[in-house]
């Protein structure tokens, strides 16, 4: 299944029928009836309620849970805590003496709470808690998906992808910046800078992004050389930073974008290098007296610059 069919899917799911399982207490046949009437007074998105008396038999993969605070022989904390830790919504119903259990039930993860009402309407509000539930749930999922989505999108990129605070800590990292420190992300995302390189480096990168910070606008460098000591490769990388607003911390925090452009500017300067020999060889030809070898040597070397076999055409000119 694609990402196109998956997003269906997921819209789909918004109108589909949610599946209530509702678990009774020791009330006897209030509880059922408010289960029964559940489903009449559910409105545009039907629901379907299956009762059980035994809470054990809850499923984790549940749609949504009604439970009432009087169960049978069960502590109701200890089985919200275990669907709350499947992600499994959970409404608590309580009768006006149940308020404690309800707390308590709530602390460990429930995800709403309905006092039942002597006036029998009990079930229209609860119809209303569990839709606002369940909603919240696939909108949590809905968000995961397209979370999953753009990593992956930022893991299929060749550059360098990274969000770091001020202190070098890195929130994110992208398959390819992990791989300049011969690791996977999740062995960097966590960690600081400075535990994966040199101290000059992390200066020199510290102070970058404190300027970013400082002024408030992205900083461009061409072309900044890096001379790795972690992996032995050295490169030449054209960096993008900007200032980064991540509504998960409170904390400054620099995405970086990193491009490796070694082979650009080797070609470019060989380039450059050959252009000088031909321009010395025309000089020379251009004289009086042309030093037929010296231009036969100048035109040698001008091709080897221009192929990339001249030792003289690699690093900075």
């Amino acid at each position: 299944m694609d990402s196109r069919t998956d997003e269906l899917d997921e819209r789909q799911a918004v109108t589909d029928a949610i599946s209530v399982t509702y678990v009774l207490g020791s009330g006897g046949g209030a509880g059922e009836r408010t289960a029964a009437r559940l489903e009449r007074v559910a409105g545009d998105v039907p629901i379907a309620v299956t009762p059980t008396t035994d809470p054990m038999s809850v499923s984790d993969d549940a749609g949504c849970v009604v439970a009432e605070t009087g169960l049978h022989g069960v502590d109701i904390v200890s089985v919200v805590a275990r669907l709350a830790d499947a992600d499994v919504p959970v409404v608590v119903v309580d009768d006006p003496d149940g308020s404690v259990a309800a707390g308590s039930a709530i602390d460990a993860g429930a995800t709403a709470h309905v006092r039942a009402r002597p006036d029998g309407d009990t079930a229209r509000v609860l119809a209303n808690r569990v839709r606002a539930a369940v909603e919240r749930r696939r909108d949590r999922e809905s968000m995961s998906h397209t979370e999953r989505r753009l990593r992956r999108v930022i893991d299929s990129l060749p550059q360098c992808v990274l969000e770091k605070t001020l202190d070098g800590e890195y929130l994110l990292v992208n398959d390819s910046g992990a791989s300049n420190y011969g690791l996977d992300p999740d062995a960097v995302e966590g960690h600081r800078e400075d535990e994966f390189l040199p101290p000059d480096l992390v200066e020199r990168f510290h102070r970058e992004d404190e300027q970013v910070i400082a002024d408030d606008e992205a900083l461009h460098i061409p072309e900044q050389h890096v001379d790795d000591r972690v992996i032995g490769d050295d490169r030449v990388e054209e960096v993008y930073k900007l200032p980064f607003d991540d509504p998960d911390t409170d904390a400054d925090t620099v995405l970086t974008v990193v491009a490796d452009v070694t082979t650009a500017y080797e070609r470019r300067h060989r380039l450059a290098g050959a252009a000088t020999h031909i321009e010395d060889a025309i000089s020379q030809m251009a004289s009086a007296d042309p030093d037929h070898d010296r231009i036969r040597s100048l035109l040698d070397a001008a091709h080897e610059y221009a192929v990339g076999d001249s030792e003289r055409a690699v690093g900075p000119q």
